[in-house]
């Protein structure tokens, strides 16, 4: 079984085929399924990750959860926060990271009140982007940290669009280790 594998289900195809290019150029392999419902999807195919776009209804997410999970109880399901291509690769990553928590860099990552704070085991390079829609779905990014840090704990600041926002995330990566959270 590959162990970087995810399958994509969704209904717009070009978040799909932008998303499944950005997986395939880190390295990972990623199947696409058009069809919300689902249908046509084979159990056994080997995925470590299956990722559900927004337009896949709840209880259809819930009947692959059920099949896919009881043909591979180690799989796991993401729900992507946006059609924000950057920020579903770094769910997908985060998904496909099976380290024990003991030996991942981030110990501990959250956003309150516009802040980003988090704990590092050790020194590494940080960094942090922002990602927000604004009310026509168009996508504003912004670097907000980027630079080698020590371990201890860290902040950093939303813009204050984003920390008003309620679609606004943050992605966290140090070194190869990668979180993507809803911040809004």
């Amino acid at each position: 079984m590959d162990e970087r594998r995810v399958l994509l289900i969704g209904k717009r195809a070009g978040v799909l085929t932008r998303l499944a290019a950005a997986l395939r150029a880190r390295g990972i392999a990623a199947d696409e399924v058009r069809d919300p419902t689902g249908a046509g999807v084979d159990p056994s195919g080997g995925h470590r990750v299956v990722a559900f776009g927004r337009a896949v209804k709840p209880a259809d997410r819930d009947r692959l959860r059920r099949t896919l999970g009881a043909a591979d109880p180690e799989v796991v399901f993401v729900d992507g926060y946006a059609p924000i291509v950057e920020l579903l690769v770094a769910q997908c990553e985060q998904a496909l990271d099976r380290r024990p928590l003991g030996r991942r860099a981030i110990v501990d990552a959250s956003v309150r009140g516009g802040i980003v704070d988090l704990e590092l085991r050790g020194p590494c390079r940080l960094r942090i982007t922002s990602y927000r829609l604004d009310g026509l779905y168009r996508t504003h990014t912004r670097e907000l940290f980027d630079r080698a840090v020590r371990a201890g704990t860290h902040s950093a600041a939303l813009d204050p669009r984003a920390a008003r926002s309620r679609h606004a995330f943050v992605v966290i990566r140090a070194d190869d280790e990668t979180v993507a959270l809803a911040a809004g």
